[in-house]
């Protein structure tokens, strides 16, 4: 039965590790597919960007050309026709609200603006190529509009230099954020993903949903290196407080990070449904280990039970539930082998009731029945556990002592037949009174088998017998 719970509970064991496991690897696995999808959505951005930055490239070198190939000189058609140039520019290009050509001293040149330019000296997109020469594309800082209320922008402007490097001319596009967050609304988001348009230091370009909300917040700095970077991160979020999954991706050479993210109690959601049915299967199948060891279990314990009783109604008397002839002999010859190899005394004890015959005629056989089961009783008490007492006969009984030479087996004879005979130990079922006659003989070296010391245990018990009953007659045979 032992091996059978081990192997049940090794069992049980086994489906609780590969049912967790099968939900791990289920969780791996989803959280794997959603970092996957914000992964294509941020390369996605981040080529789309570079797309938009590289044709706005394009457009300054355009209008660069252009204003090499005029009239240096300021006169009014030529500065008619430049802002021709520029509006055509805006109006095939919806992202740019504005475009300005900046001489070397920052004043403004050409503008598709009405009115008189103003000063913007001070601004960054000048200063970083007038002071720090900046090469290539400049992004501004996301900055609200000071012309159309409520309105996001950020300014990219080039700077185009003389051949001994001094500035000659900067241009600048005025970009309208919300161009970016109507044309990305288009996307498919799953639920609780969003994309968004930062900084390296987290200022917030465009963000999907939330843009008005979000737009020039600042909500942390995640990328610091001026080079092409990609990272992902878990982090609680700054907005909801959710554990998000986020992807960032630098567009190449520029200062703007594409970050797109998931929120894992979403994407957990449904992984939390499947693992309850995957749980509540392992569960089942627990149960179900758990019943068919038991049933299996039960089994064989009822089979070892029926097996040990089989085996004990083969050696037990039915009536007094002593040890029965066949077992008496087999213990016998096991005793004497014993005391062979150890050299130890052993002796026998035959005890028959007197006059049986007559209790069961007078009393009837269920009397008879329970003198036998209380004086079976009695020798139980009366003798020692190492003794085996059984059941030899109709009213005959076996007692082997082993240890006991012919002396002791005397006195525990003695001790039997004085408490049957003052009935101290019960009133034997309402016999007025029961007594008892005793062979006793010990075995002898010479007798290699049982039979040869029960004849002489039997001869005792005869002369017992003759001498008048409830009397205890040894066997000198051999001293």
């Amino acid at each position: 039965m032992k091996r059978i719970w081990t192997f049940g509970i090794f069992c049980i064991l086994v489906t609780i590790f590969f049912t967790g496991y099968s939900i791990s690897l289920r969780r791996t696995a989803v959280l794997g597919e959603a970092r996957s999808g914000v992964d294509d959505l941020t390369h996605f951005l981040a080529m789309d960007m570079d797309r938009y930055l590289f044709g706005l490239n394009q457009i300054f070198l355009g209008i660069h050309n252009v204003l090499d190939s005029h009239c240096k000189e300021e006169y009014e058609p030529h500065a008619i026709q430049i802002r021709h140039v520029l509006e055509g520019v805006l109006d095939s290009n919806p992202f740019i609200t504005a475009l300005l050509v900046l001489d070397s001293a920052g004043r403004i040149d050409h503008w598709t603006g009405d009115g008189t330019p103003p000063s913007i000296q001070d601004r960054d997109y000048y200063r970083v190529h007038k002071l720090e020469q900046v090469p290539g594309l400049f992004v501004g800082k996301p900055l609200a509009s000071r012309v159309n209320k409520g309105q996001w922008i950020f300014a990219a402007s080039n700077a185009f230099r003389e051949s001994d490097a001094t500035l000659k001319h900067v241009i600048v596009a005025i970009i309208d954020l919300e161009y970016f967050r109507s044309n990305y609304s288009g996307l498919r988001l799953a639920p609780g993903e969003t994309i968004a348009m930062l900084s390296p230091e987290g200022e917030v370009y465009a963000r999907m949903p939330g843009h008005q909300m979000m737009m020039g917040k600042q909500i942390g700095r995640f990328i610091n290196d001026p080079v092409e970077s990609y990272s992902f991160m878990r982090v609680v979020s700054e907005l909801d407080d959710k554990m998000r999954g986020i992807s960032l991706l630098r567009v190449k050479g520029y200062p703007l990070v594409m970050a797109a993210t998931y929120n894992e109690d979403i994407v957990l959601a449904k992984w939390r449904k499947s693992s309850a049915l995957i749980a509540a299967s392992g569960a089942a199948a627990v149960g179900l280990f758990l019943l068919l060891t038991f049933m299996t279990a039960r089994a064989q314990q009822q089979q070892r039970l029926s097996r040990e009783l089989l085996q004990r109604l083969a050696v037990t008397d039915s009536l007094t539930q002593l040890a029965n002839r066949r077992h008496a002999v087999e213990s016998a010859n096991l005793e004497i082998k014993k005391a062979q190899r150890q050299g130890l005394p052993l002796s026998f004890v035959l005890m028959d009731l007197d006059h049986f015959k007559e209790i069961n005629d007078s009393y009837g056989h269920e009397k008879g029945d329970l003198v036998l089961q209380q004086v079976a009783s009695a020798l139980r008490q009366l003798c020692r556990q190492t003794d085996i007492v059984s059941r030899f006969g109709g009213e005959e009984f076996l007692v082997i002592l082993s240890g006991t030479d012919l002396r002791g087996a005397e006195a525990s004879s003695e001790k039997i037949r004085k408490a049957l005979d003052e009935d101290v130990h019960g009133d034997f079922a309402g016999i007025p009174r029961v007594t008892a006659s005793f062979g006793v003989a010990q075995w002898h070296a010479s007798e290699a088998d049982f039979k040869d010391t029960l004849r002489r245990a039997d001869r005792a018990l005869y002369q017992a017998k003759r001498k008048g009953r409830n009397c205890i007659q040894l066997d000198r045979t051999f001293g």
